[in-house]
C-alpha cells in the first residue's frame, strides 16, 4: 500500500496532540480517577480510534479498516485482560 507523505504526518501529528492533551490535561493534577472520568477517557479514545479508522476505510479501503479494527480490539481486549490478571495477584 501506497501511503503519501501528508498522511504520515497528519497521522503523527494527532498522535503529538494525543500525547500533549494526556500530558497536559490528564496527568497536570494527579488524582484518584472515578468510574464516570474514566468512562468518559475510554469514550474519548474510542471516539479517536473510530475516527482513524473511518479515516483508514476512506483513504485505504475497508479491507485495512477492517485489519485495524480487528487489531485494535484484540490489543484493547488484551489490555483489558491484563487488568484483570493483575488484580487478582
Amino acid at each position: 500500500m501506497d501511503v503519501p507523505t501528508w498522511v504520515w504526518l497528519a497521522t503523527v501529528a494527532g498522535l503529538g496532540v494525543l500525547f500533549a492533551l494526556d500530558l497536559l490535561i490528564v496527568d497536570r493534577k494527579p488524582h484518584a480517577v472515578g468510574m464516570a472520568e474514566a468512562t468518559r477517557w475510554v469514550g474519548f479514545y474510542l471516539a479517536c480510534a473510530v475516527a482513524f479508522g473511518l479515516g483508514v476505510w476512506l483513504f485505504a479501503g475497508s479491507e485495512f479498516a477492517v485489519e485495524f479494527a480487528a487489531g485494535y480490539l484484540t490489543e484493547y481486549s488484551l489490555s483489558v485482560d491484563n487488568l484483570s490478571s493483575s488484580s487478582s495477584s
